[in-house]
């Protein structure tokens, strides 16, 4: 089990964005990157399975309403 020991919206931004984006910077998705990692450091690695976690959690946050509010910063 991961402990969170900090959580922060900046934190969401920054860990939703590395686990979308392979090694050479191209956007992949979670499922490609995560089988990215995968291949890199094996299955049953602690990299693998902590990245396995934090994708699942980003995907449980994506369905759980996380929606940016489109009408900041909008310029009339």
């Amino acid at each position: 089990m991961i402990k969170i020991e900090y959580s922060s919206i900046y934190l969401d931004i920054l860990n939703k964005a590395d686990m979308q984006i392979d090694k050479y910077g191209n956007d992949v998705g979670y499922d490609k990157r995560l089988e990215d990692i995968k291949t890199r450091y094996g299955e049953e690695s602690n990299i693998y399975k902590k990245a396995k976690i934090l994708i699942n959690n980003l995907k449980k946050g994506n369905k759980n309403g996380f929606k940016r509010d489109r009408t900041r910063n909008r310029k009339y």
